[in-house]
């Protein structure tokens, strides 16, 4: 793994073990450098288009789409020439899906998931799903919570707030 790649900013706190990142490329920033970090990564596209590289594979992003970044990933997300892309990322500590480490699907399951033995196929994608409707409803009720604890937190300038 490129040990200057990894990143240094943290993610959440022991308050709020999540950030979350509402990223508008161009707008906000050019693109997400290639880097790595141990916590798990959500992201999904919600308009334009742009990249996604993992490891040394580069895989396009369109509206609707989900990539799940597994820690210790290494990973970029780039821009697509004369496009924007707007997208909501959450960044969080993999024990926020643990209900136990002796629970069967900790074990069977994220375990090896986290330990990169399992990957997952990426991008989980609109384009692959028939439910489309479906699957933009369940992020949205997925993101939904957060991002709107996020923005109080934000409004209070709450110190907690990553």
């Amino acid at each position: 793994m490129l040990s200057a790649a990894k990143e240094k900013r943290q993610h959440g706190s022991m308050q709020v073990p999540y950030s979350y990142y509402d990223c508008r490329m161009p707008d906000y920033f050019p693109g997400v450098p290639l880097h790595w970090h141990g916590e798990m990564e959500l992201n999904y596209i919600k308009r334009g288009t742009g990249y996604f590289q993992y490891e040394d594979r580069l895989l396009t992003a369109h509206a609707g789409d989900i990539f799940l970044i597994q820690p210790n990933l290494v990973h970029a997300i780039l821009p697509a020439e004369q496009e924007s892309m707007f997208y909501d990322t959450i960044v969080f500590h993999k024990n926020m899906l643990i209900g136990g480490y002796d629970d069967r699907s900790y074990t069977e399951i994220l375990q090896p998931f986290f330990s990169a033995r399992r990957r997952i196929q990426a991008p989980i994608s609109s384009y692959q799903i028939h439910q489309t409707q479906e699957l933009q409803m369940i992020c949205s009720r997925c993101m939904k919570p957060v991002v709107l604890h996020c923005r109080e937190l934000q409004s209070r300038n709450d110190h907690r707030y990553p």
